[in-house]
Order: C-alpha cells, then structure tokens, then sequence
C-alpha cells in the first residue's frame, strides 16, 4: 500500500475494504456513489454523495499509512494524517433556523471555517459542493435572476466567505478549486480537503474567473478557482475545478455532447500549459500526467459517447469515474474535473 493511495473502486472491492479492520483503519477518507447503508458502521470518514454512478466504480478510497486523527462537531466529522486533512460537512434544510438552500449554505461553510481554524488545518486545497436538486426554483419573495437554488447556494456561500472565509494577507479572499454537482437529497454536504503545503489558486485564461462573473448568472458570483496547485516534498500536484464548456463566462457548443467534451479538454490543456502556470513556479503538466478524472454526465444517453471520448483523450487505463448529476447550467452536458501530478526534476 502505497502513502495516500487514491483508489476507485467497485462495490465489492469496496465492501470488503470497508469490513477489513486492518484495512479501513488506513482510509483517510471514502466517497461513495449512491445509497450506502451500512455508513454508520464504518470507522471512518465517508460521505455519501447522492450521486448515481455509470459505470463499475462505485467508491473513491484514500489510503494512509501513517497514523489518522479524527473528529466531530455538530454539522461536521474531520480526518487528518500527517500530509493532508478531510473536513465533511452536512446540514439539512430542516435544521433549526434555515429557511432555504443560501441559510444552509452559509451554515455548512461556516462550520467548515470553524473547523479549520479551530485545527489549524493549514491551506484549502478543494471543496465538493453536494447540492440537492441543484436547478430546482426557488421561493417567490427572492428575486427572479437569484430563485435557482444553485444561485441561493452561492450566496449562501459568498455571504460565509464574507464573514469568515480565509484570506491573503492583503486582505482578499482565497478561493480554492471546487466542484458543485446536483444531488439526489438533503442534506447539502461539502467535503473540503486541506494541507499544510504551499498552495497557489490558479485561473484559466481561456475563461473569465467565476467571481467576476455578469449578474445574469446570478447576483452573489461562485466563490471558487479553476485549480489549485499543491507544492508536495518531491513533486507538485494540480487539483482542477470541475470543468465545463465554458468560454469566458458563455456556455458553448449548447446540444453538442462532442463539441462541449473537446472544449472542456482545450481548457485543461490550456489550464496545465506551463505558459499558465510559470507565474505559480511551476513547469507545467502533461495531459498523460493526469493521475484520476471524475466525469459528471448531464445525460445518461449521452454516457457512451462521453466515455468514448475521455478514453482517447486520457487513455482507458486513467482511473476515472463517471457519475450521473445535475449540473450548475441546465445547457451543460457534463463537467470534468481531475488530479494532475509531475515530480520535480
């Protein structure tokens, strides 16, 4: 077992992972895809993210041979090794006081803070926003451009980031890579992962940054960067936002599955070229140096042709995921995100 294994992982591989005591006391953290039952059992962190998975993998794993430290408070469970810490965050819309997607989203980002602070996690690395029903409306009394839950989630999170988000020491805010994806319930669940490591949040300059974002997309901007880049002993590591057709702020290729997966690829490429990420002291990446790839499919009719054509751009042996949600755009067809690693010369 190699430090920090990252693995995905079928039902069964998982299953007997999960029952394997000797095992399971080394899993940093879990993911899984659909209902899992047996959750509360399990001595580890794990977070079910409601999302049907395509495909055999059904678990994302992370392994740890060094000692793990773990924690609770009311909306939150954390794990910590001595290389990177996990922050789960849950809160129901039904908890006592909210009254909608932005008061659960300012709760659980909140609490994320928190917790951070409280632990000296160190540097956001990423988050994963699981959303519940992502694209549904809203109450009436909210303006018309913010009623989509996802734009309430935004402000919600903007508004907590406002009050006790991290920042630079100009004082600005620091916004790590993020995903947010569309569940099938409540409660809305953040899983946030951390390092003590140099850290740099890194944009694309083939798209506008999301804070900066026209009001037509909503009043309170996505509070989230295309990737950060982690500086680890020995190698660096680039963790990419989930990733859509989007050019500058405009979904393009709208209806065409093909044209939207090799515009997703052209800002990848664009996102790990070493002309990008010179200014963060950083050689670049090769597309061959993707270490795992989720792929958020929009359709289910659609998950061949997708599958097809992330195999040949990244090759069939990537460990890769494919996952069916809602995105944040109803014209976005699916969204990528990955993990890039080269060592140091």
């Amino acid at each position: 077992m190699l430090t920090n294994e990252r693995l995905y992982l079928n039902a069964d591989e998982f299953g007997k992972m999960a029952e394997d005591r000797d095992v399971s006391s080394k899993i940093l953290r879990a993911v899984s895809f659909g209902q899992n039952a047996n959750a509360a059992e399990w001595p580890f962190l794990h977070t079910n993210a409601q999302i049907e998975p395509l495909g055999t993998v059904r678990h994302e794993v992370w392994l740890s041979d060094t000692p793990i430290l773990r924690g609770r408070t009311e909306f939150a469970e954390w794990a910590r090794n001595d290389e990177f810490a996990v922050v789960r965050v849950a809160v129901p819309e039904t908890a006592p006081g909210m009254t909608g997607p932005a008061d659960a989203s300012y709760a659980a980002y909140s609490s994320l803070f928190s917790v951070i602070h409280e632990h000296n996690f160190g540097n956001l690395i990423r988050i994963w926003n699981y959303i519940p029903d992502i694209l549904a409306v809203a109450g009436p009394k909210i303006p018309k451009r913010d009623r989509e839950r996802y734009r309430q989630f935004n402000a919600g999170r903007l508004r907590a980031w406002e009050d006790g988000g991290p920042r630079d020491g100009a004082g600005q805010p620091l916004r790590p890579a993020a995903t947010g994806a569309g569940s099938a319930g409540q409660p809305l669940v953040l899983e946030a992962l951390l390092s003590n490591d140099p850290v740099s949040y890194v944009e694309n300059p083939r798209q506008m940054p999301a804070f900066q974002y026209p009001v037509k997309y909503g009043s309170k901007a996505p509070a989230f960067a295309r990737a950060t880049l982690c500086n680890r002993p020995g190698y660096d590591e680039l963790f990419i936002s989930g990733t859509g057709s989007i050019t500058r702020s405009e979904t393009t290729h709208k209806g065409d599955v093909e044209g939207q997966i090799n515009e997703i690829i052209a800002n990848f490429k664009a996102l790990i070229d070493e002309k990008n990420l010179s200014a963060y002291g950083s050689k670049g990446f090769r597309m061959d140096d993707f270490q795992m790839l989720r792929v958020y499919v929009n359709n289910q009719a659609d998950y061949p042709i997708i599958r097809r054509r992330a195999e040949e751009a990244f090759g069939s042996a990537l460990k890769t995921a494919y996952l069916r949600a809602d995105l944040c755009r109803p014209d976005l067809l699916l969204e990528m995100e990955g993990v890039v690693r080269s060592k140091h010369d």
